[in-house]
């Protein structure tokens, strides 16, 4: 049978597992293949621009960051030409679109141009595009506004290389343009902004925001005005500068965001200014880096989040003043993850988070440091502990399992985890003989882990003491691995058996 002759279940088969260029070429073998090339795989894919400009004609680079047409026919002979016939039947099926190129300005005229001749000047160039993705290199100016239309729904946009000429007119003029064009998205992500002020304002059906860069006491003060439905605010690599004295005092003491319910910000001076003064009675989820703040202002941000947002459920925090306990105050915390100093935490600090948050399920407690070589102040007691007044399905916790003297018959644990899925001993201070004993000790106690991860800190007591930010040693590494190894055999025998089997 030849090729052409196939049935068109088997090529429908075949084209759906091609991408978008490798479509385009079947689409030029003949009229049957076009038709179903052309039908395939348009919908919910994210397309490349570059394979569609390419049915116009060949693209090549002309300067660093610039790309344009080899040769460009007239207009009346590129409509009647079977490459725009093609690109006009693929535009309107189009829901999710890649720009990783810029054209340059001619020929981003003349695209124009063509649709103009068949379409509306005010039609989107794809009518049913739902996602956008940008991504920029350099100085460019944002020209892609009449790519999208009021069905957008996301728009994602990334300026590479940050900080060469860019400006905020840049970071301005392409969301204005989105937000004119576009007034339905619901969905942003920005990423490598040094722009402190972006009107996101704009965009008052926005439910999600993904920032990554500067953002100013302006902007957010904007973004509390305009965006009254937003669910979800990430906030990432912001930049270390002073906050705009004068936003702050003509603006708002107190402002709200009725609907948000998850908040992350990482790094940055605005976290002070929104948590001071954004209410948000709706917000279930809370990320946030402290490392900036004394033990005063933490405390002072913390007790303002737990009066305002009495339904959060997770937090996870990094900082260098924690007082751990005040920690307890959330009764209503599901999830508590926790990044600080490990030499000022203390058990009873830790009984204090177990008693006042009565239905913690997911517990973290971790050093703020990469690698911390500091002997945590948990024994192995504090695991019975937990197995016994927690119903913990995820745990990390550091360990120092220095103190015991575990023989090659590991204890009957008093308790045992009965829900706990993932554990993490991050960091466990054991010594090399231990390691079996211990690992058979915590396969009685947890029969459910179906994760386990422990990085293992080794005493070494005839070398000079290893630096705190050293990274492990292949010793404590290679018998990382070997204790997952034997916790899970363990674990197996100990269910094969019914409970009973110590070995």
């Amino acid at each position: 049978m030849h090729i052409l002759d196939l049935p068109v279940e088997i090529l429908m088969l075949v084209f759906e597992l091609l991408d978008s260029w490798d479509l385009l070429r079947c689409a030029v073998v003949c009229g049957r293949w076009k038709d179903l090339a052309l039908d395939a795989k348009w919908r919910g894919n994210l397309i490349d621009w570059v394979s569609l400009l390419q049915l116009l004609g060949p693209v090549e680079r002309c300067k660093e960051d610039e790309y344009r047409w080899v040769t460009k026919p007239s207009i009346n002979d590129a409509i009647m030409s079977t490459g725009w016939q093609r690109l006009d039947m693929l535009r309107k099926k189009i829901t999710r679109l890649r720009v990783d190129i810029q054209l340059v300005s001619e020929d981003l005229e003349y695209i124009k141009t063509l649709q103009h001749a068949t379409d509306s000047p005010h039609d989107a160039f794809f009518p049913n595009l739902r996602q956008l993705n940008v991504w920029f290199r350099g100085r460019s100016t944002y020209q892609y506004g009449f790519l999208a239309g009021g069905s957008l729904q996301q728009f994602n946009l990334n300026w590479l290389f940050r900080g060469l000429g860019q400006t905020t007119t840049d970071w301005a003029g392409a969301l204005e343009s989105v937000a004119l064009q576009s007034p339905m998205v619901k969905h942003i992500k920005a990423f490598e902004s040094d722009s402190p002020f972006i009107d996101y304002g704009k965009f008052s059906r926005l439910r999600t925001l993904d920032h990554g860069g500067d953002l100013g006491v302006l902007s957010w003060i904007q973004i509390c005005a305009g965006c009254p439905l937003l669910e979800e605010v990430k906030i990432s690599q912001c930049q270390v500068r002073p906050l705009d004295g004068t936003a702050i005092v003509s603006g708002p003491d107190t402002q709200e965001l009725p609907a948000l319910r998850n908040l992350d910000i990482r790094h940055g001076s605005i976290t002070s200014y929104i948590l001071r003064t954004t209410n948000m009675p709706q917000l279930r989820e809370l990320v946030v880096d402290m490392y900036e703040f004394d033990a005063l202002e933490v405390h002072h941000l913390l007790s303002l989040v737990r009066r305002r947002s009495p339904l959060l459920e997770t937090l996870t925090l990094w900082g260098n003043s924690l007082e751990w306990d005040r920690f307890a105050s959330f009764s209503g915390l599901r999830d508590l993850t926790l990044f600080g100093p490990l030499n000022s935490c203390t058990t009873e600090d830790m009984e204090h988070i177990i008693e006042g948050l009565p239905n913690l399920a997911r517990l973290g407690i971790a050093s703020s440091v990469f690698l911390d070589r500091t002997k945590p102040p948990f024994t192995t007691a504090i695991l019975e502990t937990l197995a016994m007044r927690c119903q913990l399905d995820k745990l990390r916790i550091p360990l120092n399992a220095l103190e015991t003297s575990w023989e090659s018959e590991p204890p009957t644990p008093t308790a045992k985890f009965d829900r706990l899925i993932k554990l993490r001993l991050d960091h466990l201070h054991i010594k090399v003989n231990a390691l079996v004993p211990f690992a058979k000790y915590l396969a009685q106690m947890c029969p459910t882990v179906d994760r386990f991860r422990p990085t293992l800190i080794h005493p070494h007591e005839a070398e000079p003491e290893l630096e705190p930010s050293s990274m492990l040693t292949q010793e404590e590494w290679s018998n990382g691995r070997a204790m997952e190894d034997v916790f899970f055999d363990a674990q197996m025998k100990y269910r094969s058996s019914g409970g009973s089997d110590r070995s």
